[in-house]
């Protein structure tokens, strides 16, 4: 099941401003209280969203690691040139905006991941 993040985005701070929430002791909760609150659940839906898209990753990984196994050996080249010509092209998209180092560690691990296999 996946969520839509605009879906689960909490309201603007007018919104809440308007609202007659109650703090403790049924004081109005103020500004801050809401804020805070704001930003928990942004935290938990961001945090579910990550997880979300972290195990999509592993399932893909698994298959593609997988078809790398069983791929014939006369696709193997191919292959191999193939996805060296495309990891080169998301390369040199990036010339242009520099990513964090994370980007391209975890880019090419993934790449000689791949490679060995192939």
């Amino acid at each position: 099941m996946t969520t839509d993040f605009a879906d689960e985005m909490p309201g603007t701070v007018t919104e809440h401003a308007e609202m007659n929430v109650s703090g403790p002791d049924d004081r109005p909760a103020t500004a801050r209280q809401l804020l805070d609150g704001e930003l928990v659940r942004s935290i938990e839906i961001l945090a579910n969203t990550s997880i979300q898209q972290g195990a999509h990753l592993l399932v893909m990984r698994q298959l593609l690691l997988v078809l790398c196994d069983h791929a014939p050996a006369s696709l193997k080249a191919e292959i191999t040139q193939a996805f060296r010509c495309g990891i080169e092209d998301v390369l040199s998209r990036t010339d242009d905006k520099a990513m964090p180092a994370s980007f391209y560690s975890t880019l090419l691990g993934e790449f000689n991941a791949y490679m060995r296999c192939l």
